[in-house]
């Protein structure tokens, strides 16, 4: 003879299964770690302890982004310390990809800018006579500049002035000594410098874009150990 209990649990056994919709009480069982994740973990741990540095990728406006921060300098890693974003696109001849890289870039400079400043310095690094080395005067000769004009037509924007010094061999001076002595008599508050990197890869060509609190060696893609740009030498914060 059965009890209305045991009734009850044996047609609960019938109807759901041996378990039916609530299984009885047991151990939880131990769950394992993601294989991936656990690789991934182990991964970044490596690059922390040993490089000295992080790497963080994601997607954003349909680009990918790597953003590596990098702690302090070592044997391996020669770059200084700081953040280096990289964008990476498939084709800037693409309207909408175009405008997206572009949206993306005015972002990250705003992150690294981190604050308003009131002087800003675009310095157009290269020689505009070489195709491959243009890229920077191209850019600055692009850009609105209103430092010359009263803060009644300027507004609340900020003072933007533009020089593109040429390289060395043009002018027989140090672009950092060209720059570090407008930033000096100008009281610039902040210098973001633009300039063509050099790449082992064609692959990377018209497809990236680098972004760094660091500053910039001019020439150093090409082996010219030139004066770098940054915050020692000019005595101002540097984006490039």
């Amino acid at each position: 003879q059965h009890s209305a209990g045991a009734r009850y649990k044996a047609h609960r056994k019938h109807v759901f299964g041996l378990r039916g919709l609530f299984p009885q009480r047991s151990k939880p069982a131990r769950s394992l770690p993601d294989p991936a994740a656990f690789r991934f973990l182990k991964f970044a741990l490596y690059l922390h302890y040993i490089f000295h540095l992080s790497h963080q990728m994601k997607q954003y406006r349909g680009l990918q982004i790597h953003q590596i921060d990098i702690f302090r300098t070592n044997d391996l890693i020669h770059n200084e310390p700081g953040r280096y974003v990289t964008i990476e696109f498939s084709s800037l001849n693409d309207h909408d990809e175009r405008d997206n890289a572009a949206e993306v870039v005015c972002d990250v400079l705003k992150q690294m800018l981190n604050q308003p400043f009131e002087k800003i310095l675009v310095v157009g690094l290269g020689n505009q006579n070489v195709t491959a080395d243009s890229l920077g005067p191209d850019t600055a000769a692009k850009v609105l500049v209103n430092a010359h004009l009263s803060e009644d037509v300027r507004g609340k924007s900020p003072q933007i002035a533009v020089i593109a010094p040429g390289v060395m061999g043009q002018t027989g001076i140090e672009t950092a000594k060209i720059v570090r002595s407008i930033c000096q008599s100008e009281d610039f508050d902040v210098v973001i410098a633009i300039d063509a990197l050099a790449t082992k890869s064609l692959k990377r060509i018209n497809h990236m874009i680098q972004i760094s609190d660091t500053g910039i060696h001019p020439g150093s893609g090409v082996k010219n150990k030139r004066m770098g740009l940054n915050e020692k030498t000019l005595g101002v914060k540097v984006i490039s």
